[in-house]
């Protein structure tokens, strides 16, 4: 059984690297962060597993008897909404389950909430496997379906009230037609966020002799969907690793400076197992390990062959991640599934306002160029430190309700810049806070940069959000045989104020 979703902090999307010879439109809608390569290792801790299930099959007869998995938590209302799935040995459906705290659950009496169509293209077997989440006041979910032929699609419903869900006619997501397609056969898994007001779905494709991948579109209203020419953007893992049979239920969610994939990933005797890779950009990712995260003696007897379906929650000062585990090793159902949870922390994030090269970093657990994307090493001076950046550089950076201005403070390079063309009259710097451009400005005798500009209104109320401040330079110094770096400016302080 397939699916996921994921809800945290503000959302922000592998082991494979996208090639992409020529940008197209449909490149142009995979803008989560700078594009780059993610660094070679991350740290994270599980910990707290809770021994016991969380929500468990109904009685005999009713219409999640068989299976209880996929767990699809938002936060709405002042409570915790799970729209999980459930099998009775014949189809999936969606029901709900309602939280004040995570942890103690209540089932809707009026379970199910969602069921196949009487006739249609999810007409068969499953209307399950959702991800939801909340906009304008308002419930996107989005699920899986499947016709008598098997073919699985990705369709939309919506509702006002979190019970009752009207759905779109027609699937949003659906196999490619093109033969030989990594994704000809079926798509599954959604899983939806939302970054920089554009929908990014994460979801499995199969091609036609069963190999499970993952890929990514994006969408500017949630029904339309475009996408990435280089899916898939993560592979099944080497002979022996724990996904080399497959992986899906991808959930991605950003924390500074990463975005990080929890993924199910199962091997050749049908055992399943989480797997973790993280990004800078939410398209290029790299896999944390070959073995699974959660390790058999973390497990009971419930949930001894099968954890899946993972949904990272920010519940309290805490991650969950709620998944669905099973004691029988089968391909989609009769697990004996029931939904658990654990605890992840990552230790390599980011969580200030502001970048100063002066900061302790020895005593951090991430160098530099980590937390800012494009920037090289720090150098250290008799009258102060400094750091050389590329021609693009960015960092995400907390912005707390009080902050109305962005400081930026270095030295823009004219006389090296004027070495290399005698003729320049300039050189330029632009400054863009989520994709959106607040400053630029041209330096012709003047190198010192100190730039104090205005915020716009934040957009989130009182609550912080981390927000992606880009520098550009229409200039660089281009590496040689003494220095390897393209230089573009000399950086010492980027923050909120």
């Amino acid at each position: 059984m397939s699916k996921v979703r994921f809800l945290i902090l503000q959302l922000g999307a592998v082991a494979m690297a996208l090639a992409v010879s020529q940008p197209t439109i449909a490149e142009n809608y995979f803008s989560l962060a700078t594009p780059g390569f993610p660094p070679s290792q991350i740290s994270f801790q599980l910990h707290n597993p809770y021994p016991e299930s969380l929500l468990k099959p109904g009685d005999l007869d009713a219409w999640d008897f068989t299976d209880v998995l996929n767990p699809d938590v938002i936060r709405w209302k002042g409570k915790y909404w799970n729209y999980y799935s459930g099998y009775n040995g014949e189809i999936w459906s969606t029901g709900l389950a309602t939280s004040d705290n995570g942890i103690h659950w209540m089932k809707y009496e009026m379970n199910p909430i969602l069921t196949p169509s009487k006739k249609g293209w999810d007409s068969y077997y499953i209307a399950a496997n959702g991800s939801s989440i909340v906009h304008e006041n308002e419930i996107y979910m989005f699920y899986q379906g499947a016709n008598n032929s098997l073919l699985s699609a990705i369709g939309f419903a919506t509702s006002k009230d979190g019970y009752m869900f009207q759905k779109h006619p027609k699937p949003i997501l659906s196999p490619s037609p093109t033969i030989g397609s990594w994704d000809e056969k079926a798509v599954s898994d959604p899983f939806v966020i939302k970054h920089k007001n554009q929908f990014y779905l994460y979801y499995l494709g199969m091609n036609n002799v069963g190999i499970q991948r993952l890929g990514i579109a994006s969408s500017d209203n949630g029904i339309d969907w475009v996408k990435h020419p280089g899916n898939p953007i993560l592979d099944v893992g080497s002979l022996g690793s724990f996904d080399e049979r497959g992986l899906g239920e991808p959930a991605v969610v950003f924390v500074p400076p990463f975005f990080y994939m929890i993924y199910t990933g199962r091997n050749s005797q049908e055992e399943r197992n989480l797997g973790v890779a993280f990004s800078r950009d939410g398209i290029n990712w790299r896999k944390v390990n070959s073995n699974g995260i959660v390790e058999k003696y973390l497990r009971g007897n419930w949930n001894n062959k099968i954890i899946c379906d993972p949904e990272p929650v920010l519940v309290g000062d805490q991650m969950l991640i709620f998944y669905g585990g099973g004691n029988r090793a089968e391909p989609a159902q009769n697990l004996n599934g029931q939904i658990g949870a654990f605890a992840l922390q990552f230790d390599s994030t980011w969580e200030k306002s502001s970048f100063s090269c002066s900061d302790n970093w020895t005593q951090s657990r991430l160098a530099p160029s980590e937390v800012f994307h494009g920037l090289y090493d720090i150098e250290t001076r008799p009258n102060g430190c400094f750091a050389w950046a590329d021609r693009k550089s960015s960092i995400y950076l907390l912005r707390e309700p009080e902050h109305y201005k962005l400081r930026v403070d270095g030295y823009m390079p004219l006389e090296q810049f004027r070495k290399l063309d005698p003729d320049l009259m300039s050189v330029s710097i632009t400054v863009r806070l989520d994709g959106e451009l607040i400053h630029r400005e041209s330096y012709t005798e003047k190198s010192v940069i100190n730039l104090s500009l205005p915020l716009p209104l934040m957009i989130h109320g009182d609550d912080a959000t981390f927000q992606q401040v880009e520098l550009e330079v229409d200039k660089v110094i281009p590496s040689d045989n003494h220095d390897k770096r393209s230089r573009g400016v000399i950086l010492s302080y980027v923050g909120f104020e």
